[in-house]
């Protein structure tokens, strides 16, 4: 990220200084109205910084030189480099973790391409390992119900939100008797004051200015046998049909067994 053989060490600083000046504008504007006129422009230059020092690899913060033949301090350009380059990482890495939190939200749908870019993405900023546990066991997850082709395969109407259309991850049961994911009937019900059920019409209870949301327990249960069956299914399907491939792709002469190479006789 900006070696100073291309920049120098002065306007690599600047140029990180100049980025983290952009990071903080888009957070104040996005955090003060997120659905403004200006938030668009804030997202753009957001996603483009950190997907220019991304495109660069890790950020690369330069270690102090060594001055020969006495100690002395790094000169103030250095300082200036590494504290803008720090800067710039926290701001970084500030803006990925809640890119990932978003992808681990109930209600959000994230394939295995975009979840393996947000983790490629922290590893730049360095994001430590131990808060990336629950994501990278989720990625190999996601790999491996796509590799078995279980994204494909239809899944029973109740295990879906009928406000996203997706499979529940933590439905809960409303006043109306009917199952949604809870992020989104609370979504729902934040928008424009919205009071009666999506579905009925009929007026939701609320307790202290909250909906009255129960999980269902047993609607989640049914869901995680669901999807353990499914890959379960799939799993078997797959070492039988590799099973098979190497049956047929197995040489065999006219009983069954492996033809005998015939060897020419010299007369």
């Amino acid at each position: 990220m900006m070696p100073e053989a291309e920049f120098g060490t002065e306007s690599a600083a600047n140029a990180a200084l100049l980025m983290c000046k952009m990071l903080d504008a888009a957070a104040l504007t996005l955090q003060r109205d997120p659905r403004g006129p200006q938030a668009g422009a804030a997202r753009k230059a957001r996603d483009a910084i950190v997907a220019a020092v991304v495109a660069r690899g890790r950020l690369q913060i330069p270690p102090a030189p060594r001055p020969f033949p006495s100690p002395l301090p790094p000169p103030p350009a250095h300082d200036f480099l590494v504290w803008t380059l720090r800067k710039l990482e926290v701001a970084l890495r500030a803006v990925i973790l809640a890119r990932l939190r978003a992808a681990a939200a109930p209600s959000a749908v994230v394939d295995g391409a975009t979840l393996r870019a947000l983790l490629e993405q922290a590893d730049v900023v360095r994001v430590p390992a131990r808060e990336l546990l629950k994501e990278r066991a989720r990625l190999t997850s996601i790999e491996r119900r796509e590799r078995l082709g279980l994204e494909s395969m239809e899944t029973p109407d109740e295990f879906l939100c009928p406000i996203t259309y997706e499979v529940m991850r933590d439905p809960v049961v409303a006043s109306d008797g009917h199952s949604y994911e809870r992020a989104a009937i609370e979504h729902y019900h934040a928008q424009e004051g919205r009071r009666t059920s999506p579905l009925t019409r009929a007026q939701l209870e609320v307790d202290g200015g909250r909906l009255r949301l129960f999980p269902n327990i047993a609607l989640r249960k049914r869901i995680d046998e669901h999807e353990a069956e499914m890959e379960s299914v799939a799993e078997r399907a797959a070492t039988l049909a590799a099973q098979r491939v190497r049956v047929e792709l197995r040489p065999r002469g006219g009983d069954g067994e492996a033809p005998t190479p015939k060897v020419a006789r010299r007369g």
